[in-house]
């Protein structure tokens, strides 16, 4: 809209849980407004999120997880004339980041808990 870009990066901690699932636990996000000018804005933002993902016995290999979050802030300068489609998409690209960066690290935790049980 207008060439206003919004790009948000999610901070996520992640930590073991049960039998080799995952807790998730939001800590923060950061999102910047640039405009057609090339000026950067910060957005303020707050985002709590809490989560979990746990590998699922019976048949094929299948994780199953569960996220709660919410976010909540102001907008400031151009961003108040954004339209709900851009908004909703800025929304979408978040979520699309705090779940790509939990299957990494549930992966990675697979790998890991494979390689050590080999190695034993």
């Amino acid at each position: 809209f207008a060439g206003v870009k919004v790009e948000s990066s999610v901070d996520v901690r992640a930590s073991p849980f049960g039998e080799g699932g995952l807790m998730l636990e939001g800590l923060g996000i950061e999102s910047v407004a640039t405009t057609p000018d090339g000026k950067a804005n910060k957005v303020p933002l707050k985002l709590d999120l809490t989560g979990d993902l746990q590998p699922q016995s019976g048949g094929a290999a299948r994780i199953r997880g569960q996220f709660t979050y919410s976010t909540e802030g102001r907008l400031i300068g151009p961003l108040i004339f954004l339209p709900d489609p851009v908004l909703s998409a800025a929304a979408g690209a978040v979520n699309k980041g705090v779940l790509t960066y939990a299957e990494r690290q549930f992966v990675r935790g697979l790998v890991d808990g494979l390689r050590k049980w080999q190695a034993a």
